[in-house]
């Protein structure tokens, strides 16, 4: 069976990006701050960017506030603090797109003049009014995450009958909003945001129906490795966290996943290939 996967150009600050096929391999890169300094050592991060295209990761995406449950939001100029040595180290020594995961407009344009490509809003322009703005006076690709609630009502949400129906709706207006403020639809992607407010199961919906999302007619990333409901524990093994994410990776392709965000990048490299291979997806 293969999986409903549609071919795609991403239009992203003046290039285009063939999705559809193969999957791409979007690299994280965390920020390990030093715990006195509060920020990380732009030269480490830079030996670990490379690493991550070494491994062979089609995008690099480099976040400073990690989005967890019960997680206080950092303002835009404690992250531009944390971000800007950084983004002038990589600015010139990367040879693959660079993405930002960011909700602040102010962070975003200073990012932009530092060579970031794409912008990943986690909360699909719920939170900043403004960054939809800035996104739209430049030319930068954009990835709209589905988030319910904020991280400190996860724990409180109720259950919602449909899941994944509301998720494609909410995702719909996000992207309408973009469109709205300008943005061609040939510049967005979209994430239906596994565990970003999402307990247990619910994630497995999202997996199990993804196929549902592709009908929205944009281009989808899958963020699968490092989550807690495929292990049910936060003390997980690497080895078996890198196997669960293996299963959702491939679950995801087949369902009509064009990016995989991942932490492990040369073992879930191997995992998209030979997906795409079994089902047939290579160009």
């Amino acid at each position: 069976m293969k999986p409903l996967r549609k071919r795609y150009n991403w239009s992203i600050s003046g290039q285009q990006i063939a999705l559809g096929g193969r999957t791409l391999i979007m690299g994280v890169l965390g920020l390990h701050r030093d715990a006195s300094a509060g920020k990380a050592d732009p030269s480490a991060v830079l030996d670990q960017a490379l690493r991550l295209e070494e491994d062979g990761a089609d995008l690099i995406e480099v976040n400073a506030d990690p989005v967890v449950a019960g997680s206080q939001p950092i303002s835009a100029d404690e992250e531009l603090r944390r971000l800007v040595p950084v983004l002038r180290k990589l600015r010139h020594n990367l040879s693959v797109p660079l993405s930002l995961n960011t909700y602040n407009a102010e962070t975003v344009s200073r990012a932009i003049e530092m060579g970031v490509q794409i912008i990943n809003d986690v909360s699909g322009l719920a939170v900043d009014p403004q960054l939809v703005k800035v996104v739209n006076e430049s030319d930068v690709g954009l990835i709209l995450t589905h988030m319910r609630g904020t991280p400190e009502t996860w724990k409180r949400l109720p259950h919602i009958l449909d899941l994944v129906g509301t998720i494609g709706k909410e995702l719909e207006s996000s992207v309408a909003r973009a469109i709205g403020a300008g943005i061609d639809r040939r510049r967005i992607v979209v994430d239906p945001g596994l565990e970003l407010g999402k307990r247990g199961d619910e994630n497995y919906q999202i997996l199990v129906q993804l196929d549902r999302l592709a009908a929205l007619g944009q281009p989808l990333l899958l963020s699968p490795s490092r989550k807690h409901f495929l292990t049910g524990s936060v003390r997980a093994s690497d080895a078996a966290a890198v196997y669960a994410a293996a299963a959702a990776s491939t679950l995801a392709i087949c369902g009509g996943a064009h990016i995989l965000r991942v932490h492990e990048v040369s073992a879930l490299k191997q995992v998209a290939a030979a997906a795409d291979h079994i089902f047939d997806l290579e160009p």
